[in-house]
């Protein structure tokens, strides 16, 4: 049940009525979504997630670190026959040596690594593109400016791999 508020009714909102659910563009990619997401992190049921595309939620979001790369086979295996074009993935996909405490690099960073690590979460998928690459865990102004993290989700979407990029702390 989803919490009558969405609606601005005081009776809750069945899986049925999901698909009403109000949508929006987000941001200026042009994809028109509802406002509710799935993010998947812990979720291992496969029904759990189809049941909720079927009620009408249409984005979903997980990460390489979220059950070492199983959240995101689980997400694929979901998803598996239905028109690509139909739903919106996201992942998160860190560099191999993430300071989490400081919010930089542990080593220097490589982008030949990077960009197959993005490639192991598309084959964990199934599928030949996500709509979101996200790049987490970058705390500092010179972890987002790095030019080999911008190299990188550059050459993703070049490559057809992403169509879109996003770096987050």
């Amino acid at each position: 049940m989803i919490p009558a508020a969405l609606k601005g009714s005081a009776s809750p909102v069945t899986p049925e009525k999901l698909s009403d659910l109000p949508s929006r563009i987000l941001g200026k990619t042009g994809i028109k979504t509802p406002l509710i997401s799935f993010g998947t992190s812990g979720s291992l049921d496969t029904g759990l997630v189809r049941s909720a595309y079927d009620a009408g939620i249409k984005m979903f979001f997980t990460a390489t670190y979220y059950g070492e790369g199983n959240n995101e086979k689980m997400l694929g295996e979901s998803l598996k026959g239905l028109p690509r074009d139909s739903f919106v993935v996201g992942t998160a996909v860190p560099s191999d040596a993430p300071d989490n405490r400081t919010g930089t690099f542990q080593r220097s960073f490589d982008v030949k690594a990077y960009i197959e690590k993005a490639e192991g979460s598309l084959a964990r998928f199934g599928l030949d593109y996500v709509d979101f690459f996200l790049f987490p865990f970058a705390g500092k102004r010179e972890t987002v400016m790095n030019e080999g993290v911008l190299k990188a989700l550059e050459q993703l979407k070049q490559q057809g791999k992403t169509r879109f990029v996003g770096i987050a702390e």
